[in-house]
């Protein structure tokens, strides 16, 4: 069965960030150390646990431990595979009101979305086989409070 990206239409778009978003005066003062971070990491959800449209990770190995994660490489060192499942086996979390969409998102094509199996071990898998190396990115979210333990599904783009 083909799986569908859902209709996002509703969803508020949410722009890439990028140093011209920043005012001069801010820019005038940050270090170049802090703006290469700023486009090599890009936008973040600062002080919660959920993660910002347009937020990217390159999946570098697999990390044993007390739950299933990749370490990675980008916008944070490392995700979980509950938040890479979760998105796509619970689609019907984005038609509430305060999902989000990154600019690009009604042009991917569904084959573009990171669809994997709701089963931890078998996604395992499926991300060693096909994903170390791939950039992974963040394109929809749910609204606040969509997940059993009140965050937001996230939809990924493989790139």
């Amino acid at each position: 069965m083909k799986m569908k990206k859902p209709n996002l239409a509703h969803a508020e778009i949410i722009k890439k960030t990028s140093l011209s978003d920043i005012p001069k005066s801010m820019l005038k003062i940050m270090s170049p150390e802090a703006k290469k971070a700023l486009e090599k990491n890009g936008a973040k959800e600062i002080a919660t646990n959920n993660m910002a449209v347009g937020e990217w990770f390159v999946i570098e190995r697999y990390l044993p431990g007390n739950y299933h994660k990749f370490a990675t490489d980008g916008s944070r060192s490392e995700l979980s595979v509950f938040r890479m499942v979760g998105g796509c086996n619970h689609l019907h979390a984005f038609d509430n009101p305060g999902a989000e969409k990154a600019e690009d998102y009604d042009s991917l094509p569904d084959e573009a979305i990171l669809w994997l199996p709701d089963n931890f071990g078998k996604a395992v898998e499926i991300i060693e086989q096909k994903y170390i190396g791939r950039k992974l990115r963040v394109v929809a979210r749910s609204a606040d409070g969509m997940d059993q333990y009140g965050h937001r599904y996230y939809l990924f783009a493989v790139e």
